[in-house]
């Protein structure tokens, strides 16, 4: 269940009773062959899964999740802020954060995501990713590309009351626009995730002044992820017609009104995870009365892949708690 389980975690966990959790919930379940074990419910009866180029789907149609079920499953690419280059004059780097130097109004300052490959992870070039798994040792297998990627921001603004701000999440082919009346700061996630361009957008409460978030105030794998406050849902979807490289991956900011500063802070790259079949067998029929259940890494998970469909009777309870963080109780569609 790697990255958010790891050897050693401690998880805290309910019986389910004779209610299946919902789908992508984390649960113990009884294996066949390997004891107590947790996986992630994806199945259920009647139901046809497969792993197809990256993407779960059931029934033919891709497994689409929310922001809370993204902070579950997504992995931390990269958080250094020096790998994001400025596109015009008025950007500065100033410790773990870039901040403007008064940007003119209706000019769009740009920093835009290019690695220059001191991360192992970051193969072919700025914005191309691929499914390693760097929390396993001596990986040997045929690396894929991820499609499912994204950014995540804390965006500051210094202006007057009753100005307009504008911010642009681009990733690959797709941009978002933002808007923001007077100052604050406020928090983005945007990226390409099941078939989709996904953008979340929320205030910060109580400010951090350009400074990482501490632990306390992250979800996700390890506290890496997302700021809290994750909406529920995203508030813009747009689908992606085709399967595109997430190149650029870039942000923007500019003033519609007078001169303002901006500091961006917590800069991230995300990937989804990229689920992948068992051997040439890329779909499962779930017979009535069983679910399927898969590991968060699939690179060395073993799962309903291997076992099969499970009875749902093996399903003997909900994980609530992992690592003394509290699990997102809307992780589940």
């Amino acid at each position: 269940m790697a990255p958010g389980l790891l050897d050693g975690d401690q998880i805290r966990w309910e019986p389910s009773g004779s209610n299946l959790p919902a789908r992508l919930s984390r649960v113990v379940c009884q294996s066949p062959h390997e004891g107590v074990a947790v996986k992630r419910l994806i199945g259920f009866g009647g139901e046809r899964v497969c792993c197809r180029s990256g993407e779960l789907s059931i029934d033919g149609a891709i497994v689409k999740k929310s922001p809370p079920q993204l902070a579950a499953l997504a992995t931390a690419v990269c958080d250094d802020p020096a790998d994001w280059q400025p596109q015009s004059q008025w950007w500065q780097l100033i410790g773990d954060h870039w901040r403007s130097a008064g940007v003119p109004a209706n000019q769009l300052a740009w920093l835009r995501f290019e690695p220059d490959g001191r991360d192992s992870r970051l193969l072919g070039g700025p914005g191309v990713f691929y499914d390693d798994s760097p929390w396993l040792e001596g990986e040997r297998r045929r690396l894929e590309i991820v499609r499912d990627v994204g950014l995540t921001a804390v965006i500051e603004v210094k202006s007057k009351p009753g100005s307009t701000s504008e911010v642009v999440l681009q990733v690959g082919h797709q941009a978002a626009r933002l808007l923001l009346r007077g100052g604050g700061q406020l928090i983005c996630v945007a990226g390409l995730l099941d078939g989709r361009f996904v953008v979340a957008a929320w205030p910060l409460r109580g400010g951090v002044d350009g400074r990482l978030l501490p632990d306390d105030k992250l979800l996700g794998a390890g506290r890496q992820l997302f700021p809290v406050g994750l909406p529920d849902h995203w508030q813009q979807t747009v689908p992606i017609p085709e399967p595109a490289q997430p190149m650029p991956i870039q942000i923007g900011v500019r003033t519609l009104t007078e001169a303002a500063g901006f500091t961006i802070s917590r800069l991230l790259i995300w990937r989804d995870v990229q689920w992948l079949p068992h051997g040439v067998q890329a779909c499962s029929e779930v017979p009535p009365g069983h679910v399927f259940v898969l590991g968060d890494c699939p690179a060395a998970s073993r799962d309903s892949r291997q076992w099969g469909p499970l009875p749902a009777a093996a399903v003997v309870g909900r994980v609530v708690a992992a690592e003394g963080v509290n699990i997102n109780p809307n992780e589940s569609d």
